[in-house]
């Protein structure tokens, strides 16, 4: 679900963002969890699960 999806990605921003407070300007913060989302199993990105079916070739029109 996009929803749980989104509220676990805030979560761990607002986490990332209390242990950095200097950073939490910017788009660091949300580069950081946009890049450990993608590498849990079932949580990619839409645009990190476009790119792997047009690699794989199992993009559908």
């Amino acid at each position: 679900n996009r929803w749980i999806y989104e509220t676990q990605c805030n979560v761990l921003g607002w986490m990332l963002a209390y242990l950095n407070p200097e950073k939490m300007s910017g788009k660091l913060i949300q580069r950081a969890v946009d890049t450990f989302r993608n590498l849990q199993p079932g949580s990619k990105s839409r645009r990190v699960a476009l790119q792997e079916k047009v690699l794989n070739g199992t993009l559908r029109k």
